[in-house]
């Protein structure tokens, strides 16, 4: 059963994906980069996104 969105907030999605790309940390590490975004499903307007050396956590 679809789920119906009516009000701004009511649904976020978060999803991240690895870029196609490679990046130079501050302590000269070459990785690439992860993209998260939150999206409001009701209006399809990013909240908020953050670009992060891959994973969740730093090693």
């Amino acid at each position: 059963m679809p789920t119906t969105v009516m009000a701004p907030g009511e649904l976020v999605m978060m999803d991240s994906t690895v870029l196609d790309a490679f990046v130079v940390l501050d302590d000269g590490v070459v990785e690439r980069p992860e993209l998260t975004i939150a999206l409001d499903v009701a209006t399809r307007s990013i909240c908020a996104a953050v670009l992060r050396p891959k994973g969740t956590r730093r090693r």
